[in-house]
């Protein structure tokens, strides 16, 4: 059987959670939802996604420092990384989002 590509939507605000993995899952991916850094690095452990789509913005901890968590770790290096915010978007922090590895 074919691998299915897994993603992994983290976003606090439960609307924006539940938009994007509900068009994800319609489109034939396997979706994990979390709202929270903690949940997210649970996740990546247990359920090894291809994909991480971030908020740069959750209530526990900074986006961009998660994905460097998650990149600097070499059991948990391997998916992709999009960093997503409706509010930080200044050119200054996609530059920090692209340091971070996303």
């Amino acid at each position: 059987m074919a691998h299915r590509f897994k993603i992994l939507v983290t976003d606090d605000d439960p609307d924006i959670l539940e938009l994007n993995s509900t068009i994800l899952r319609k489109v034939g991916y396997e979706v994990y939802e979390a709202s929270t850094a903690k949940e997210t690095l649970e996740m990546v452990r247990t359920h090894r996604p291809d994909l991480i789509i971030l908020d740069v913005i959750l209530p526990d901890m900074r986006g961009t420092r998660l994905c460097r968590m998650i990149k600097d770790d070499p059991d948990l290096r391997g998916p992709f990384i999009i960093l997503m915010s409706g509010v930080q978007i200044s050119s200054n922090n996609q530059a920090k989002g692209l340091n971070v590895g996303a």
